[in-house]
């Protein structure tokens, strides 16, 4: 389950913060797919190095950069600083 910020911006229902995301669409970036929506199993943001460690540590190989590009584009990350986001769960972002 993703780990929402404590702020008063985040309905406080549960129901109003799910997110459902595809996590495989049968084709060769399943794994690395996989792997990066594990690492949001536990955190509410995400940094590049760690997603590529995590990778290298539990496929023995880390995406090339065209294969981590897609899979975050695949996914609807977002960007802000060093760290990754699932699109609408930053801070100022929320779409109700």
């Amino acid at each position: 389950m993703l780990q929402w910020p404590t702020t008063s911006q985040y309905p406080s229902d549960l129901n109003s913060r799910r997110i459902f995301v595809i996590r495989t669409l049968g084709n060769a970036l399943d794994k690395y797919r996989s792997v990066t929506l594990d690492l949001f199993n536990g955190a509410f943001a995400v940094q590049r190095k760690v997603i590529m460690e995590k990778s290298r540590q539990v496929l023995g190989t880390a995406p090339t950069t065209s294969e981590y590009n897609k899979v975050l584009q695949e996914l609807g990350l977002e960007r802000k600083g060093t760290c990754w986001y699932i699109r609408g769960t930053q801070s100022g972002t929320l779409r109700t």
